[in-house]
């Protein structure tokens, strides 16, 4: 689907599900055809998180996914604060994150549609592994503080995600796919 035409959609699904506390399993089929409740789990646990997702950004990932063209696996969303593993004030503990990995489509390609769809937070991770396989993936956050770029080149390392480190890992961004 062309960008225009999923950027519409987005709109459309903001609009209606702007005071939606969840999406309710009669929701999912409506604005989240792709996903299924399950794949939004606990990491640790491995417990459904899907009512702790807030909808704005399951929809919103949903109209970036369709507008990859690729399915996406969902590496972490929703994370009780208990369970750790972010920093203290992670999207992920209000349920407003989600980390994910596309198949098939360059790490590059699918962190420039992120920037369309006006994510406004976004991570890039070049380390990220699936299976054994290094694939990289992007943390995308509906945060509803000013808009945050980062890039992590390794496990604990954080840097701004600008000019002269895109132009750094350009390389290594547009080839890392998982097919």
């Amino acid at each position: 689907m062309d960008f225009k035409a999923q950027w519409d959609v987005w709109l459309d699904f903001s609009r209606q599900l702007r005071d939606l506390p969840y999406l309710a399993p009669r929701h999912w089929d409506l604005f989240a055809p792709e996903f299924k409740p399950s794949e939004f789990k606990v990491r640790a646990t491995g417990v459904p998180a899907h009512e702790d997702m807030n909808p704005m950004i399951i929809a919103r990932i949903c109209c970036w996914r369709r507008y990859l063209g690729s399915p996406c696996v969902v590496s972490t969303s929703y994370t009780p604060v208990l369970s750790g593993g972010h920093s203290t004030k992670s999207q992920h503990y209000i349920g407003r994150a989600v980390d994910t990995i596309v198949p098939g489509v360059s790490l590059f390609d699918a962190y420039l549609a992120a920037e369309r769809f006006g994510f406004p937070g976004i991570g890039v991770y070049i380390w990220w592994k699936l299976g054994a396989r290094t694939v990289g993936g992007l943390h995308l956050d509906e945060r509803e503080s000013f808009p945050a770029r980062w890039a992590s080149p390794a496990k604990g390392e954080y840097v701004a995600l600008d000019a002269r480190w895109i132009k750094k890992y350009m390389g290594q961004l547009t080839t890392l796919t998982f097919k």
